[in-house]
């Protein structure tokens, strides 16, 4: 009796593992079946991510250690410093240029950046002022000599004081007259007035001194 009740003691014991082991093998199966779509989702997001970065990597670390390069024929040349500004250029010194006499500037030879040397024809200045003045200068000159030799006799003793400082005035806007003419010639020999001019004064200079 007492063999009888292990026996179906063991009976029952080995029905009961055969359900459990059923049973833990049908949730398995059933677990497995409802996570096999989202693991194989997983599954294939993962691959076309690693396949994607190991795609994208080299092509980022080539565009990192690319360099420009510039192709060109090899020759052989002197080479020059050469430096691109934008700027204004003065010179280091200035020279203030100015004429010998005071005139209207008919005539300029040279512009803004030209180089000059010594001697060379900058600007001609109008002549006929100075001619004008010194036609004046010699007529009233020859006037007074000739009123002076006039009235030597039978003048006043003031009269003829009167008469003598107008001569000395005369004679001296005549010398000062002269000194322009020389300063005439100057500027004829260097080019800056005609030649003409100087004949011209040179004439009124001539007869204002025969008087």
């Amino acid at each position: 009796m007492v063999m009888n009740v292990l026996k179906t003691c063991c009976y029952r014991e080995e029905r009961n593992d055969k359900r459990m082991l059923c049973f833990g093998r049908n949730y398995i199966r059933l677990l497995f079946h409802r996570l096999k779509q989202p693991v194989l989702l997983l599954l294939a997001f993962l691959v076309v991510s690693c396949s994607s970065s190991e795609e994208n990597a080299p092509q980022t670390q080539k565009e990192e250690f690319s360099l420009p390069v510039q192709v060109g024929k090899v020759v052989y040349m002197d080479v020059a410093d050469e430096v691109r500004i934008i700027g204004n250029i003065e010179a280091d010194k200035r020279v203030m240029v100015n004429a010998e006499v005071r005139g209207k500037i008919i005539r300029c030879d040279v512009e803004k950046g030209t180089k000059v040397k010594k001697g060379d024809l900058l600007a001609q200045i109008d002549p006929r002022e100075y001619q004008l003045i010194l036609e004046k200068l010699q007529a009233d000159l020859s006037s007074m000599q000739k009123d002076y030799q006039k009235a030597q006799e039978g003048l006043r003793p003031e009269d003829k004081q009167r008469l003598e400082a107008r001569m000395n005035a005369a004679e001296s806007s005549l010398n000062l007259t002269q000194i322009e003419l020389e300063r005439t010639q100057k500027l004829v020999t260097k080019k800056v007035m005609p030649q003409s001019a100087l004949d011209t004064a040179q004439d009124n200079v001539r007869q204002a001194e025969e008087f």
